[in-house]
C-alpha cells in the first residue's frame, strides 16, 4: 500500500519490532497537545486516558510497573508525534516479506490523510483508521532503565554477528545524549530485558 514518493523520512527514525516511524515532529508536551486539538474529542483527556491505559496494559500483561508504582503522566511531559510509518509484513501467499508505508498525516500532498490499518488483538483481527502515532518519554523516576551514550571518541569496533537484535530506546529530549529504554514493545523483548536487570551487578540494582 503507498510508496515512499512524496514522504519526508527521517534518517533518524524509531525501530519497534518490525515497525518504523519517519517524518518526525517537534516534541511538545501532553498539555500543549491537549490545547493544541481541544475541538477533536479524540484527545480529551488524552494524557489521563493513555496513563490508565498503561496501568491496564501492564496489568494484563503481569508485567511490573516502574519502581512499583502505577503510571502517571504529568501535563508536561514529552510527547512525539510522527506522520509516517512503515509495516513489515509476512505475506500468506508466498510467505516472502512486504512493506506497507502509512500516512498518518494532516496536510499530505495539500490534503490530510490517515490510512486504515488490521489491528491483531487478544481475541481477533480488528479494523482501524490510525489518528496519531507518537512515542512518549515517561519521567525517570518511574524506574525506567537510563541508558547514556559513551562520547564519539570511544567508539569501538564489534562483529556484526554480536548483535542480537534491535533494541527500542526513547531519547530524553531534556538531556542530550541519554535515552529511556522501552521494554514493552513485545514479549520477546520484555523478557530479555527483564533477564538483563536481574543479571546485572548489584550496584547497579
Amino acid at each position: 500500500m503507498g510508496d515512499l514518493e512524496g514522504d519526508e523520512v527521517d534518517l533518524k527514525i524509531t525501530k519497534t519490532s518490525h515497525v518504523l516511524l519517519g517524518s518526525k515532529c517537534p516534541a511538545t508536551s501532553f498539555q500543549g497537545l491537549e490545547e493544541a486539538r481541544k475541538d477533536d474529542t479524540a484527545f480529551t483527556s488524552f494524557r489521563i486516558r493513555l496513563s490508565n491505559y498503561l496501568n491496564i496494559f501492564f496489568s494484563a500483561n503481569n508485567i511490573a510497573f516502574p519502581g512499583g508504582k502505577r503510571i502517571k503522566l504529568g501535563a508536561e511531559d514529552k510527547i512525539t508525534e510522527y506522520c509516517f510509518m512503515k509495516v513489515d509484513y509476512e505475506s500468506i501467499v508466498d510467505w516472502q516479506q512486504y512493506t506497507d508505508y502509512l500516512r498518518c498525516n494532516p496536510w499530505f500532498y495539500n490534503h490530510p490523510q490517515y490510512d486504515c490499518v488490521l489491528l491483531q488483538t487478544v481475541d481477533s483481527r480488528i479494523f482501524a483508521r490510525l489518528i496519531m502515532l507518537f512515542i512518549c518519554t515517561i519521567d525517570q523516576d518511574l524506574g525506567l532503565w537510563r541508558i547514556r551514550a559513551n562520547s564519539r571518541s570511544d567508539a569501538e569496533f564489534v562483529p556484526l554477528r554480536s548483535i542480537v537484535c534491535g533494541a527500542a530506546m526513547a531519547p530524553d529530549y531534556e538531556v542530550s545524549g541519554d535515552f529511556f529504554l522501552i521494554d514493552t514493545v513485545d514479549s520477546d523483548w520484555f523478557l530479555r530485558t527483564k533477564k538483563m536487570w536481574f543479571e546485572l551487578p548489584a550496584k547497579h540494582t
